[in-house]
């Protein structure tokens, strides 16, 4: 009779496949309890493990089967946030061309997330200045966000619906100009103001990009 036992190579892939699971949801967890706890007054490098832990629903021990100190935790931080505002950008460029109103759209969204995860995002930069494991993270994402908007640059430059730039160049300047912008422009302002940013933005990159008038869509 054939044997149904699995092989330890499946074992390990959906053992693998839970941890990471667990991880997430841990992590995701450790995320709402850091904000929470920073909206409270406490800056992140006064929260102790053990205070992350207990406020997010587990334990200073099961912290530690999964990160190996906050600066993990940090960098795993930054990987969720600017995801989410690469998902942003890989939507709106999934038009070819996208609408000045996508645009806003689309602006709108990574400002919004910009907005949810400010205490972590102004916890990230700062830490980041004397770690240089954090800002390597840090850097490394806002280039892999910016490589989506070089590949649609370059994509529409072939079909000849943008002027000659230089593509690689313009992202980096554009994925960066966001995010200072979202970070310094903030922290105080809300409501109002981020439709403002947002229109103010998604003009910039239109102009920058096209050269048209988003209002009118003329040339």
């Amino acid at each position: 009779m054939p044997s149904i036992t699995r092989s330890p190579k499946s074992k390990r892939t959906t053992s693998d496949a839970d941890r990471e699971r667990r991880r997430d949801e841990f992590r995701r967890r450790l995320l709402d309890a850091t904000e929470s706890l920073m909206r409270e007054g406490a800056s992140f490098t006064e929260l102790g493990v053990e205070r992350l832990a207990v406020a997010a629903g587990s334990s200073r021990a099961t912290f530690y089967v999964y990160f190996k100190d906050k600066s993990q935790l940090l960098g795993d931080f930054a990987e969720q946030i600017l995801t989410e505002v690469g998902d942003a950008v890989q939507r709106l460029w999934q038009t070819s061309p996208p609408s000045p109103q996508q645009m806003c759209n689309a602006m709108g969204e990574a400002i919004a997330v910009y907005r949810k995860h400010q205490p972590i995002l102004t916890a990230i930069t700062e830490v980041a200045q004397y770690t240089p494991e954090i800002d390597a993270i840090y850097r490394d994402l806002i280039e892999r966000n910016a490589g989506y908007s070089r590949d649609f640059l370059e994509r529409e430059q072939a079909a000849g619906r943008v002027r000659p730039l230089d593509s690689p160049e313009v992202a980096r300047v554009m994925t960066w100009m966001v995010e200072r912008c979202c970070l310094q422009m903030l922290r105080d302002a809300s409501g109002e103001a981020d439709v403002r940013l947002a229109e103010t933005l998604a003009q910039m990159v239109w102009a920058t990009i096209y050269l048209e008038d988003p209002s009118t869509g003329r040339r």
